[in-house]
């Protein structure tokens, strides 16, 4: 289709996607404050309504998390559904 980059890239490491950024003519999709916390980084100014605000949990299926990780979820998703709900 025209218009779309024809070399796409996924990467889920901040790090990495700044060094990609840093030693290639690459655009890149990041979080409003790497743009801003990144000296050496032009923010375009556009805006994004087709992107998800939802964000994920990563974690090794084989390995169970952890007490205190569980934790940290099930926080996360309360905070996440009082966001949501009110």
């Amino acid at each position: 289709p025209r218009g779309l980059p024809r070399n796409v890239m996924e990467c889920s490491s901040h790090l990495a996607t700044c060094a990609i950024l840093r030693a290639t003519d690459s655009l890149a999709l990041v979080p409003m404050h790497v743009g801003v916390d990144e000296a050496d980084f032009t923010l375009l100014p556009t805006l994004l309504d087709t992107v998800s605000p939802e964000i994920g949990i990563t974690h090794l299926r084989a390995v169970r998390p952890t007490g205190p990780v569980e934790l940290l979820i099930d926080h996360l998703r309360d905070v996440a559904d009082e966001i949501e709900n009110g």
